[in-house]
């Protein structure tokens, strides 16, 4: 069914010829009659400037392909589309849709030999329910559908037949009417849109001077979208509409919602109409960039950089700025990101779009980068320069350097290669810094030591090693962080805290603190909070050390560390005496006694432990349960965590086996 609204009695027997057929459905004459039109009125029949259309398909078309593609891409540029987008239709339909659909046995080779509206109804079946055109991607049946539809269009208008006359009579070819071309001459022009009520087919037919008044308060009065469904902008709309036609809009609210979303776009619950204006600018914007090289225009940094204007215009987000670019440049391809001539994972799309810009240069920073990729998000190019580190490498804070602009040889490659091999023996490691690059830095001066490095790895060995900051281990051997930081200790005379932590870091790439005490305590001796030193610095006399320790003991099991009050009675060690190296005497050196604390490897400036005896079997938690039994603390979790706390039990007022706790001392209370 059809449906014809705004349009006078007079036309509609001529409209009858510019509707597409339900697949044969309906015989074009035989609707031609039914909506009012008599035999005078068939398009079959009606002259164009003194020659009947059937003349001219028979004895024009034929030999005029090049003819009807012209004026076919015209249309479609007069119509609203952008150049490019007409050129595609013309290259779809001249050549693409036969061969890509292998139907070159019952086709011509070009659809343009099918000049009138009947002859591309009875090609369509062939082309819409071929196997190839099903297994067609999205994206192409999309496009072939778009530039089918469109010549469907440019037939119905008889634009082909009016101007073929007129060059048979020797006019010129005159610009066509088309539907969204509107200027106040052509009023009566017709404009269509599908409408599907209730799932039902139809075509709804709007006067131009009535579609021009409504498209020219939605873009006017509704730059923030036009809000569908709503009774109250529907009335507002059709107000407005009016007041500039000087007459009462004729569409019912079902038929004008249909015409609005035609108009625009929709997003989220409303229709934006963008102006010819915006549409232009924002072709432009990417035609140029494109012309100069670009591959890849991302829509996050494209709509950054011009989101004023483009808000004002009523693109009212990057979704909708994205629709709108799909329709103007249908032959580019689109991701959820970025669009353009590119396709691939966006961390490989940016980094050729990288090296497409980075010039003769040896180090680029983000921001010089994100000059040169104008519609690339910087904090994109940053996660790229990161990710890909077998292309760039880092030489500074957001600074990098590219592997092509590195100067190496062969001969220094397979130098270092060797020296790496050699430098590992049975240790299975070897630290950058062991490995000799004099040559290298002289060659690559520009580079910081930590580029250096970088470099080396990347272009040396990588493919057979693996780098955990400094230090080299062949690629799938585990990697011993606690035997590299006892290795680095016992090369050391003395060194902080900070030190450790340090070295941790650059072993592991990150520090966590416990690797790093561990190897001071098991490899140096800690005298104070920050400090260690290499056992050779000390000379400990063990039995009169035990027999000070004894003292304070007093015939029990354990002690806590803070109960050694004085150090008046122990000898001279080389070392002033201090709880940090009793500590680290008791851990290592003492010959009756060792050091418990509730975590062995913590830093534990607060001196948290107890010295136990050698032979006792007690855990540490059993200690505490004993310690807060004989000392008769109220059965409170408080209570037993402010006691473990001030006599030196615990570090801070928490323990996670409280509960635990005050049972085992409820038992040994009996």
């Amino acid at each position: 069914m059809r449906v014809f609204k705004d349009v006078s009695d007079t036309d509609r027997g001529d409209l009858a010829r510019e509707i597409f057929e339900d697949m044969g459905d309906t015989d074009g004459d035989d609707l031609a009659h039914e909506v009012g039109g008599d035999g005078d009125h068939r398009w079959r029949d009606r002259p164009f400037g003194g020659i009947r259309a059937d003349d001219l398909a028979k004895n024009v078309f034929d030999d005029d392909y090049p003819a009807i593609e012209e004026s076919f891409r015209r249309w479609v540029v007069s119509g609203g589309k952008s150049e490019s987008t007409a050129r595609v239709y013309v290259s779809t339909l001249r050549r693409s849709i036969v061969k890509t659909l292998k139907l070159g046995h019952e086709l011509q080779p070009s659809l343009f030999a099918y000049a009138t509206i009947e002859d591309l109804v009875q090609v369509l079946p062939t082309i819409l329910v071929s196997p190839e055109f099903a297994g067609l991607t999205k994206s192409k049946r999309h496009l072939f559908t778009a530039a089918l539809s469109a010549y469907g269009q440019f037939l119905q208008a008889g634009i082909p037949f009016a101007e073929a006359a007129d060059r048979k009579r020797g006019l010129a070819t005159p610009e066509p009417i088309v539907n969204t071309d509107i200027d106040p001459e052509t009023e009566d022009a017709i404009r269509t849109v599908p409408w599907e009520p209730d799932g039902c087919n139809f075509t709804l037919f709007v006067s131009q001077k009535t579609a021009k008044a409504i498209r020219t308060v939605l873009l006017e009065r509704y730059k923030n979208g036009f809000r569908l469904g709503s009774p109250l902008e529907t009335r507002r709309l059709r107000q407005f509409a009016g007041e500039l036609l000087e007459e009462e809009i004729t569409l019912t609210d079902e038929e004008l919602e249909p015409f609005v979303r035609s108009c625009g776009w929709v997003f989220e619950g409303k229709v934006f109409v963008i102006g010819e204006d915006t549409r232009s600018k924002i072709e432009d914007l990417v035609v140029g960039c494109l012309a100069e090289g670009a591959n890849a225009i991302f829509f996050e940094e494209f709509y950054a950089k011009h989101g004023d204007w483009l808000l004002d215009a009523g693109v009212a987000s990057e979704k909708l700025l994205a629709d709108i670019l799909k329709e103007i440049f249908p032959e580019l391809l689109f991701s959820r990101l970025y669009f353009g001539k590119a396709r691939g994972h966006v961390f490989d799309v940016i980094e050729k779009e990288i090296r497409r810009v980075w010039g003769d240069v040896v180090l680029a920073t983000y921001d010089e980068l994100a000059e040169r990729l104008l519609y690339v998000p910087r904090e994109r190019i940053r996660l790229t320069l990161a990710q890909k580190s077998g292309t760039f490498i880092w030489n500074a804070i957001g600074e990098y350097t590219h592997v092509g602009r590195i100067n190496i040889s062969g001969g220094e490659v397979a130098a270092i290669r060797q020296a790496v091999e050699e430098g590992m023996g049975t240790k299975g490691y070897v630290s950058m810094a062991d490995i000799p690059l004099e040559g290298f830095r002289e060659n690559n001066f520009e580079l910081s030591q930590t580029g250096v490095y970088g470099a080396v790895f990347c272009i040396c060995l990588s493919d057979a090693y693996e780098r955990h900051d400094k230090i080299i281990t062949r690629k799938g051997e585990p990697l011993d962080a606690g035997y590299l930081m006892n290795e680095h200790c016992r090369s050391l005379d003395r060194c902080t805290l900070k030190d450790l932590f340090d070295y941790e870091r650059e072993v592991t790439g990150e520090c966590h603190g416990a690797v790093a005490v561990q190897a001071g305590y098991d490899v140096m001796v800690r005298t104070g909070e920050d400090a260690f030193v290499a056992e050779r610095f000390l000379d400990f006399d063990r039995g009169a050390i035990d027999h000070a320790i004894e003292q304070f003991m007093h015939g029990r099991e354990y002690l806590p560390l803070r109960g050694v009050t004085t150090f008046v009675s122990f000898p001279h060690c080389g070392q002033a005496w201090n709880l940090f190296l009793l500590e680290s005497y008791c851990r290592r050196f003492s010959e009756n006694f060792r050091f418990e604390s509730q975590t062995l490897n913590a830093v534990n400036a607060s001196h948290a432990g107890a010295i136990l005896r050698k032979h006792s079997r007690l855990s540490y938690h059993e200690i505490m349960a004993d310690a807060v039994a004989k000392a008769g603390v109220a059965p409170e979790e408080e209570a037993v965590l402010e006691f473990l706390a001030q006599e030196g039990y615990l570090a801070r007022r928490r323990y996670g086996k409280v509960a635990d706790l005050l049972v085992q001392a409820k038992s040994a209370l009996g």
